[in-house]
């Protein structure tokens, strides 16, 4: 008599997706009513027990599965933004795992199997498509070897920063206390004016925050950051072997121009990490007004004269406690068809964040878009993505 897990999910896999185990259990003479019993944890602590049946019963065996998702992923934070440190682990994880005993009945006797425990899995808050997630595999996105090289957490591969944004790159470290992160700084003429590792990176999910003030914090001179830096490169490379252990990846400066206002958003993507996007034209601002009127009479006795005085001043119908929903236009400048299809992301997303003044996060609902589209000089299609934005928080004006 034995319960074999055969399937668990990913070493780290997306909370809102399935996150599945499956067993077979050896039948045994005489055996009828089989269910088996599935005690759900997360983090070691119990949070679900379920009587599941079995799929189905082959001559020798019987098989069932459980998909625990709809029970774990409300333990699951989304990832952290604004962390004071330029690498931490990213807070949108927890460990997972399950026991299956089977329960069944010979001739008339309840019995229960030997519990068997399921392999511990990581969950990070994420929700694929299915054909991505049909697709997905965690060793993509894991700092693991030269071999393998793995990837960011994000589709942008062109990624544009403003000395007033933050750049936040997910990436999986599975194993290993020798990695660090290297940052490669270069000027205007591509030359390479410094560069700069971190320390030791912990196992997990990780989160590398790029911004003015973590770069001068991991070395690098205020006047590099402030005046010299036009581009990054940022790679993982484990410091003993001197392995590099995922993509090299390129961040340019945005420059300002003297007439221009750029606007740096920010949003959780489809890996639940935050992808970054400068739009470089000014801003257009609009508002929608809900307020309360009456009506006031034309004119009004004078109590020092004795006489009916008409006045258009405060007359008519007046209007008291406004209520203002602001709203604002964004738009993108001339993007090449790569980067509007990687833009459009955005609108998926759950939450959206407009930076104001320096590192300051606001939540902002993307209402509607549109695009205009041109041929530059060799025929290439460019688009202008104008995203229809309303800002959380009514105003409201005085009461007169």
């Amino acid at each position: 008599m034995a319960l074999t897990i055969t399937q668990t999910p990913q070493a780290y896999t997306p909370s809102d997706n399935q996150v599945l185990y499956a067993w077979v259990w050896n039948n045994i003479a005489n055996q009828s009513k089989l269910t088996f019993l599935v005690e759900i944890f997360v983090n070691n602590i119990s949070v679900a027990n379920v009587e599941v049946f079995n799929d189905f019963n082959a001559s020798t065996n019987s098989y069932g599965h459980i998909d625990i998702s709809d029970y774990v992923k409300s333990y699951v934070n989304k990832s952290k933004i604004n962390q004071s440190s330029f690498v931490a682990l990213s807070g949108n994880t927890a460990n997972v795992h399950i026991t299956v005993k089977a329960k069944y009945y010979v001739l008339t006797t309840l019995t229960f199997s030997a519990i068997t425990t399921g392999a511990t899995k990581v969950i990070f808050k994420s929700c694929l498509s299915a054909y991505d997630f049909n697709a997905y595999d965690s060793v993509k996105y894991s700092a693991i070897s030269q071999a393998s090289k793995g990837l960011f957490m994000t589709d942008n591969t062109n990624i544009n920063f403003n000395a007033a944004s933050e750049v936040y790159l997910n990436f999986i470290n599975p194993t290993g206390t020798t990695k660090v992160i290297d940052v490669q700084m270069f000027n205007s003429a591509g030359a390479l004016i410094d560069t700069r590792s971190s320390g030791f990176i912990p196992v997990g999910m990780l989160t590398m925050k790029i911004s003015a003030t973590s770069l001068i914090a991991l070395g690098f001179s205020v006047q590099n950051v402030a005046v010299n830096m036009r581009s990054l490169k940022v790679v993982v490379r484990n410091d003993s072997t001197d392995d590099i252990c995922t993509e090299l990846k390129t961040l340019t400066l945005q420059l300002t121009e003297c007439d221009e206002t750029q606007t740096s958003v920010q949003w959780l993507n489809r890996f639940g990490a935050y992808d970054c996007f400068i739009f470089t034209h000014n801003n257009i601002h609009s508002a929608t007004i809900q307020d309360k009127t009456f009506q006031s009479y034309l004119g009004a006795w004078n109590a020092d004269t004795n006489t009916y005085n008409y006045s258009t001043q405060n007359t008519g119908v007046q209007s008291y406690q406004k209520n203002i929903i602001k709203k604002i236009q964004i738009v993108s400048g001339w993007l090449k068809a790569y980067e509007q299809n990687y833009l459009v992301q955005i609108y998926e997303s759950p939450l959206v964040y407009m930076m104001e003044g320096l590192y300051i996060y606001k939540n902002i609902i993307i209402n509607n878009s549109t695009y205009q589209l041109k041929q530059d000089l060799y025929n290439d299609e460019l688009f202008n993505e104008i995203l229809d934005v309303t800002l959380p928080h009514q105003s409201k004006s005085m009461t007169l």
